[in-house]
């Protein structure tokens, strides 16, 4: 059986199994100089063509969460600028009672692409080994890969793929440890892609998820793992919040005001930041209630939190 298939829609399949990270981006560069080629494809197997359907979008790679002495898709795939991920749960004030089993939900989106994936960790703080239990709720998305004794969550073969253009979500359950073992960190790697074979146009968001333990004193963790350093004051902060970078990140950012549990309260702005650049005034957003928040910076895809006390 003989099929011509066009623009090498193979590459990032066997790309990620044969080449180093370090090679791969070098590998689609020079695919892209290629004049298109038609390729003939010996296959003697009843049903190959479905099997190429089912590479459309790969099976998720595991240790790629961005958890500590991990990349994350961005080794090769473009940070994205025009999405989002975040990570919502049932766990009350990000505080997990021992033994609980709790519903988490990964919301993912970037305008107009419909394949998306993920990487997700749940470690100890303390020393990056496993915490409780990652469940799956919905086999036909979702998959347990165990990896450098770790255990990920990641998408199945197609798992990803959205009946809505521009956002996907992923769902499934979390049991706490048995004990109070400290606070737990979910890192969470994604991708929002295009299908097409290669990394050109897909784009990736990471984050991490701070769960305390019933005895953590703080109620939220920084998250410090980001290219871009800033400082906010005053804090408490009643209408007016000031933001100052440690230098000019360059580039798109976005500054976002979460709940404490991880809910959006209002997006404060989304823009090139100019050179030299170092402070922007942001009035906070009218009726805000007074209590703690989380502001994030978000900046190629990487992005930083710091809590801030509303009066």
């Amino acid at each position: 059986m003989i099929f011509i298939i066009h623009e090498f829609p193979f590459s990032h399949y066997y790309c990620n199994r044969i080449y180093s990270s370090k090679r791969k981006k070098l590998i689609y560069q020079k695919m892209k100089t290629m004049k298109k080629k038609n390729v003939l494809v010996m296959m003697g197997l009843i049903g190959v063509s479905s099997a190429i359907a089912g590479i459309y979008f790969d099976t998720g790679k595991d240790s790629s969460s961005g958890a500590p002495g991990e990349q994350t898709c961005i080794e090769c795939h473009d940070p994205g600028s025009s999405g989002s991920v975040n990570m919502t749960s049932s766990i009350a004030n990000d505080r997990y009672v021992p033994g609980t089993t709790y519903q988490i939900h990964i919301n993912i989106s970037h305008p107009g692409l419909s394949l998306f994936g993920l990487d997700v960790q749940a470690l100890k703080m303390s020393d990056n080994s496993n915490a409780g239990t990652l469940i799956i709720t919905k086999s036909s998305e979702t998959q347990i890969v165990s990896a450098n004794n770790k255990n990920n969550l990641t998408h199945k073969m197609n798992g990803g793929v959205s009946g809505t253009p521009g956002a996907k979500s992923f769902d499934f359950d979390w049991t706490a440890p048995a004990s109070d073992i400290g606070a737990v960190k979910f890192y969470i790697a994604t991708i929002a892609a295009n299908g097409n074979g290669g990394p050109d146009g897909d784009f990736t968001y990471a984050t991490i998820k701070t769960i305390n333990s019933p005895t953590t004193n703080v109620g939220i963790e920084e998250n410090t793992q980001t290219a871009v350093a800033f400082s906010v004051y005053p804090n408490p902060v009643k209408d007016v919040l000031k933001i100052r970078f440690s230098e000019n990140p360059g580039g798109k950012v976005r500054g976002t005001i979460y709940t404490m549990n991880g809910q959006v309260v209002s997006q404060l702005f989304e823009e090139n930041m100019n050179t030299g650049q170092m402070e922007k005034q942001i009035p906070l957003p009218s009726g805000l209630s007074s209590g703690n928040y989380l502001l994030e910076m978000e900046h190629s895809g990487v992005r930083t939190s710091k809590k801030i006390c509303v009066q």
